[in-house]
């Protein structure tokens, strides 16, 4: 009986997540939810409170989810460059890459979310923390790998490092709406975020 309440709250998430991913926080539809996972809407009461409660924890999931497979294909990538000029440019391609591409859009949209709707409650702040430790921990063995190529500098703390390019990529949505020049952003944004890490004997 246990496996198959797990299972209809995992099929109830499962469907929340492909709605949010596909329809937004706010216009994601409840009904839609229902009718993908086959549940019943005191299920969804029963598993989640409400349908914000449930969103919330969807946004949540995505970020998850969408974080995972993010890194480990980063990683296996970064691995592969064996020069500061080479690695720079993986750096640059990976910025680039969070700030115009569609999908990253909804990832950064859903991390923002996922953190406003975190703050109002403990237990789910508490979460969203250690999800994000754990993917900046995972993101960070970029730079520490890199820095044990010789490729970047070793000076800079990895985690703090990774903190501080998750945070400044995120904050392009904030500003997104006035700074209508992606490109112009970027400019500024790429050389302030590889000034750091650069290693001393190629400045």
């Amino acid at each position: 009986m246990a496996a198959d309440r797990h299972d209809t709250a995992r099929a109830i998430l499962d469907a929340a997540v492909a709605e949010v991913q596909r329809s937004g926080a706010e216009g994601t539809r409840i009904d839609v939810v229902l009718a993908q996972s086959f549940a019943s809407k005191s299920s969804l009461y029963h598993h989640f409170g409400d349908r914000d409660a449930l969103v919330a924890e969807a946004e949540r999931e995505l970020y998850r989810r969408m974080g995972q497979a993010e890194n480990r294909a980063l990683i296996a990538e970064a691995a592969t460059t064996e020069t500061w000029s080479a690695f720079a440019d993986f750096m640059s391609r990976e910025i680039r890459r969070g700030i115009l591409d569609a999908d990253q859009e909804t990832i950064r949209i859903a991390r923002i979310r996922s953190m406003v709707t975190a703050d109002a409650d403990a237990d789910r702040g508490d979460a969203l923390t250690g999800l994000q430790r754990t993917m900046l921990t995972a993101m960070s063995q970029i730079v520490i790998e890199a820095q044990r190529r010789g490729v970047a500098n070793r000076n800079v703390d990895p985690f703090v490092y990774t903190a501080f390019i998750h945070g400044t990529v995120l904050s392009y949505s904030l500003v997104a709406g006035v700074v209508d020049d992606a490109e112009a952003w970027l400019e500024v944004a790429i050389p302030a975020i590889l000034s750091p890490i650069r290693p001393a004997a190629t400045v």
